[in-house]
């Protein structure tokens, strides 16, 4: 049974969204010491004139979640509402799964 997206974006969109957000990552290498917060690729997303409909960056995350290494909350989301996950998801990025996979990107 196909999991159920939250956001407004088709299945292409989610993929599309998921690409651009692992390459935003990818450019940052969070690790242990230089975490990154959803906020932040909301913003660079928002800056290139993207337009995200809510729960966007949540649907991207979750397609990502087996590439990318990442925790609810953190320095800019303590605590994590409601409000915050429908606009960036609201988690704190510390890494890749896969080194190998921002080669990739």
């Amino acid at each position: 049974m196909a999991e159920e997206r939250r956001s407004s974006l088709s299945e292409d969109e989610v993929e599309e969204l998921a690409r651009k957000v692992l390459g935003i990552v990818c450019d940052e290498e969070p690790s242990l010491g230089n975490k990154l917060d959803s906020s932040a690729i909301y913003d660079r997303i928002i800056e290139e004139g993207v337009e995200l409909p809510d729960y966007a960056l949540h649907d991207a995350f979750d397609r990502l979640r087996r590439l990318i290494t990442y925790f609810l909350g953190g320095p800019q989301n303590p605590g994590v509402d409601v409000e915050t996950v429908r606009r960036h998801g609201g988690i704190t990025i510390v890494g890749v799964s896969d080194p190998d996979l921002c080669n990739e990107v």
